[in-house]
């Protein structure tokens, strides 16, 4: 059984997640591209004009078709995170989203933080967590 304790936790390493799915997001689609070309082969034009495909790459077919889904599936997995990130950032006030990515998004000194929200550490943390469990409890 997960309790709502586990859920936040699990949420804050969401949180930290975001930023390197952000970027892997990225990554995922160069991969692809790339890959798209390695199946696709090479066009080049002839003398004549008319398109030639060399396709080096033709006894590797399966093989790319394989890292290709096996991309698709990370690049997935990783807009799944920062969408149900976002969407419970969203259902919290814009001082308490703010207050959490910072702490756990962008990963800033949580002293500064606390200091920027006026709180003290100790406070900042359960008032986090405070917000939090009322979403949770919420779904």
């Amino acid at each position: 059984m997960v309790t709502i304790k586990d859920e936040i936790e699990d949420f804050k390493i969401q949180c930290k997640r975001y930023i390197y799915c952000k970027k892997k997001k990225i990554e995922c689609e160069y991969k692809l591209e790339e890959i798209g070309v390695q199946i696709l082969g090479v066009k080049s034009p002839t003398l004549d004009g008319v398109y030639v495909v060399h396709d080096l790459h033709k006894d590797r077919r399966n093989e790319l078709f394989h890292i290709e889904s096996q991309i698709i599936e990370e690049k997935e997995d990783c807009i799944r995170n920062n969408k149900k990130v976002d969407s419970i950032l969203g259902m919290l006030n814009k001082r308490d989203e703010k207050l959490i990515k910072d702490l756990y998004v962008y990963k800033k000194n949580h002293e500064m933080i606390a200091e920027k929200y006026h709180f003290n550490r100790q406070n900042m943390y359960k008032h986090v967590n405070k917000a939090l469990a009322n979403i949770f409890k919420k779904k």
